[in-house]
């Protein structure tokens, strides 16, 4: 309920029946969307487990595994944003990267905090 004064004050550009008929398409929608992915979880259950598994016992897998689980062909190609696992170059630049927790370790060569200025 509006309680914000007469008309050409509320903040909503439309009225209450309006937005409760908004409302209740929205929770349709989410409705509606629960149960697809329930039913899509629920008939693919047999290949989740075996992810699980898999998952249990190597703690990662690669796109190429659950290809095989869900019995699909590897793609001969994927773009390189599609890869499941970061590119090495990934790693590398990561290590490379400065330390921003310690900003001194970033250059070997600059003057640590602690130690005396040299002018």
């Amino acid at each position: 309920m509006f309680l914000g004064g007469g008309q050409g004050f509320s903040s909503r550009p439309f009225a209450e029946a309006t937005q409760a008929t908004i409302d209740s398409e929205v929770s349709r929608l989410l409705r509606e969307a629960e149960q697809t992915a329930v039913d899509l979880l629920r008939s693919h259950r047999g290949e989740l487990d075996q992810l699980v598994s898999l998952l249990l016992e190597h703690e990662t897998v690669n796109g190429d595994a659950v290809y095989r689980i869900v019995g699909k062909p590897t793609p001969a190609h994927r773009p390189e944003e599609m890869a499941i696992a970061p590119h090495p170059a990934t790693h590398t630049a990561a290590a490379a990267a400065p330390d921003t927790a310690h900003p001194e370790a970033a250059r070997p060569d600059a003057p640590r905090p602690d130690a005396p200025a040299s002018h």
